[in-house]
Order: structure tokens, then C-alpha cells, then sequence
């Protein structure tokens, strides 16, 4: 058998074929938060690999919230506003991740949001295909992928996910990145509205979109 990491690295070449860009894709905006304890290192690692990307995001809105280092936020503010041209938010309370994440999400203007942690990496071709298969299946409310886990920058720990399975979901948190959620929905369900899902958002956004009678898809890419 192959081993995986040589089966995923071929994996990435060949399936730009399968997902092309289509005409008009779906707007996407990246939310990231960042607060006081934000390894800017991996940080500036993710905007490589946003920068990266063989279908551009329209927008990448990166909420700084709390007492962050000086030289911290001064580095956001000149890099990522600047270079990457980023929407910094500036925040100095402690908003908590919900709060952060609801920031992000009244400042995003894209179709579609994208939340991304600040030391996540996106393959170079996870724009393209979350905008191919959206369009392919007429713009679901939330669309969920595959996942893997770097460990010394090789592949070790692929989910492999199921197709959405209500059931599953409701027994444990199984869907989390990389996730397209439709603005719309995400703000009709108010999403990041409640402190008491904090640390377990990803299992309350599912929640919340499914009993709105949300549409929830899954495409088999890492």
C-alpha cells in the first residue's frame, strides 16, 4: 500500500481536474481570531498559506481582541491590513472566542463565511474547491470537508468524514474545519450569540443550522 502522506501529496496534484472554479463563484470571507495568546509564528504560516491559494478568498477579516503584546498588534496592523490585505478589527476588551467570532462575522460581507484558527493551515486549493462545490450543489447552507493533522510538517492524522449524519452529529462534535456557512443563515440562527457554547461553537454552528432546517453537505477532500 502506499503510504498516506505520498498518497495525499498526489492526491493534491491530481484533483484540481475534479473541483474547477466556477464562473461566478460565491463570495467567501475568512474569519480568524487572535488573541493574547496567538502564536503569531503559525499566525503568519496561515497568511502564507491564504496567500497561497489557487482561488483567492474576497475577504479575510482577523478580529485582535484583548491585551495583546504592543509589538503584536503593531505587526497585525502593518502586515496583515497592509500586506495581506486583511481586515484587522482592534479590539482591547476580552471578547471570548463567541465574541470574537461574532465580530467577525457582523464585519464579514462575503456569501459565504469561512472560519479558519489562527494555526490552521488551508491546502492551497481549499478555496477553489469550497467555491466548485458549493456551486455544484446549488449553494448549500453549510458545507463541511475533511481534515488532517500536521505533526514536524508531515500528514498524520487524516478524519476522513462521513456524509452528514444527524445523528452522529447530535452524539458528538464531528464536524469541525474546514467549514462554508452561509452568512445569511449564520446570522438568521445567530451564531456566536451564546457564551454557554463556548469552546464547543463548532458543534452549536451545526446544531443551530440543521434545526433552522438548513441544508448541510460534505465533500471528501482533506
Amino acid at each position: 500500500l502506499m503510504p498516506y502522506p505520498e498518497w495525499l501529496a498526489m492526491r493534491l496534484r491530481r484533483r484540481s481536474d475534479l473541483h474547477p472554479l466556477p464562473t461566478n463563484p460565491a463570495p467567501l470571507s475568512l474569519i480568524t481570531t487572535v488573541y493574547e495568546g496567538t502564536n503569531i509564528e503559525l499566525l503568519d504560516r496561515l497568511a502564507e498559506s491564504v496567500m497561497a491559494q489557487t482561488a483567492k478568498p474576497s475577504q479575510w477579516v482577523i478580529v485582535a481582541h484583548g491585551p495583546i503584546a504592543e509589538e503584536n498588534l503593531r505587526y497585525l496592523v502593518e502586515e496583515f491590513a497592509e500586506k495581506w490585505q486583511a481586515t484587522v478589527i482592534v479590539e482591547p476588551r476580552r471578547l471570548g472566542i463567541m465574541g470574537a467570532m461574532r465580530r467577525g462575522l457582523e464585519n464579514a460581507d462575503g456569501e459565504y463565511i469561512v472560519p479558519v484558527d489562527a494555526d490552521d493551515l488551508l491546502t492551497k486549493d481549499a478555496i477553489q474547491i469550497l467555491s466548485s462545490t458549493l456551486a455544484r450543489l446549488n449553494n448549500p447552507d453549510l458545507l463541511f470537508s475533511d481534515e488532517d493533522v500536521l505533526v514536524e510538517g508531515m500528514p498524520t492524522a487524516p478524519y476522513f468524514r462521513s456524509a452528514f449524519d444527524p445523528v452522529l452529529n447530535l452524539d458528538s462534535s464531528y464536524i469541525w474545519h474546514l467549514c462554508a456557512i452561509k452568512r445569511e443563515k449564520a446570522v438568521a440562527v445567530g451564531l456566536y450569540t451564546d457564551y454557554a457554547a463556548t469552546w464547543c461553537h463548532d458543534w452549536d454552528t451545526i446544531m443551530r443550522i440543521v434545526s433552522a432546517g438548513g441544508r448541510v453537505e460534505h465533500v471528501p477532500e482533506v
